[in-house]
């Protein structure tokens, strides 16, 4: 068995407003192993990035974390990221743990050069002396596909495109080598090509520093290409885990199904695009005595409407929560 480097137990994080709470994840529980690369996927709203940022605490209130369990075995010790104090924490982000954020130019400081900004964390984290800081931020530049970095290190957010900008955010989050690099979409709005060559540089640095990867996306063809597992996300709580493999080719929640059928197909065109009926539900409007796919499911049964199924294994290794893949999974005993 791999060893863990991240084990989540039963976390749940809530926006408290003027008269209600909102939950926004629902008793997340996941694990992830060292080198290994664990893809999230779910559509916008389903509290995929909440769940990252509340692995480091940067939920900025209203939101706060209300339960649950991070254990971290990237260091001498275990500790709960949940639990240990800010000025630890402080030390770990960056160093053993990293996070590239979703909008890079509002990642960046923009009057800031991007050499000053990935040299201050060397320097900070590693206590690298200028001059060295400086000379490592050149290489990493160059590591992530920047030309001309000893020129570009001076330059500003503004002066780089888009997918230069996230070659920057990957330059500074690989810095101090960490152990996992949390990845909150990474790809979005950069064309295809660039979103390719941002995906192989990730895993490069996978095989290259032995990195395990939390890769946040809505969009499953870039899961595929990079996962090693997969945890599919609703309303704030995981839907279906399992290989990648099988997810993709054997998806058991019709939640699951439904994403894997939207995916547009060349060959098959002009075959009119598969949808999903209906709309996520809105935070803290959600039915707690049901299925929360219930309205918009098109395999739903009676028990659907009167309790809420748990996550449970329904082949070996693929876990779902669903009453139909349940049933079927006791047919097949």
């Amino acid at each position: 068995m791999s060893e863990i480097l991240l084990e989540v137990e039963d976390l749940n994080a809530q926006f408290s407003l003027e008269n209600d709470c909102v939950p926004a994840v629902n008793g997340v529980s996941f694990s992830i192993a060292k080198g290994e690369v664990l893809g999230i996927v779910g559509e916008s709203g389903s509290g995929k990035s909440v769940t990252a940022l509340s692995l480091l605490r940067l939920i900025d209130p209203p939101g706060e974390i209300t339960a649950g369990k991070a254990m971290f075995y990237g260091g001498d010790e275990p500790i709960d990221l949940l639990q240990v104090s800010s000025k630890e924490l402080q030390k770990i982000a960056g160093t053993r743990i990293s996070i590239i954020f979703q909008d890079a130019m509002a990642s960046l400081n923009p009057v800031l050069s991007v050499g000053f900004q990935i040299a201050e964390t060397l320097r900070v984290h590693r206590g690298l002396t200028r001059k060295a800081a400086k000379e490592h931020t050149i290489y990493l530049l160059e590591r992530v596909g920047i030309a001309n970095a000893a020129k570009r290190s001076g330059n500003y957010p503004h002066e780089f495109s888009g997918g230069m900008r996230q070659r920057v955010l990957i330059a500074m989050a690989i810095a101090c080598q960490p152990k996992l690099l949390i990845a909150d979409e990474p790809t979005t709005a950069l064309d295809v090509t660039i979103q390719a060559q941002i995906l192989s540089l990730l895993r490069e640095f996978t095989r290259d520093f032995g990195m395990s990867i939390i890769l946040i996306s809505h969009d499953l063809g870039v899961i595929a290409q990079l996962a090693d597992k997969v945890a599919v996300m609703y309303a704030g709580r995981i839907v279906e885990s399992g290989p990648v493999d099988l997810i993709f080719h054997n998806p058991q929640h019709p939640y699951t199904q439904a994403l894997a059928a939207s995916i547009p197909r060349l060959h098959e065109y002009p075959t009119r695009l598969v949808t999903i009926e209906g709309s996520p539900p809105r935070a803290g409007t959600e039915d707690s005595g049901r299925c929360s796919f219930y309205p918009r499911c098109s395999q739903r049964i009676d028990i659907c409407a009167e309790k809420r199924p748990r996550l449970t294994k329904i082949l070996p290794k693929q876990f779902a929560s669903c009453w139909v893949a349940q049933q079927g999974a006791l047919a097949d005993v």
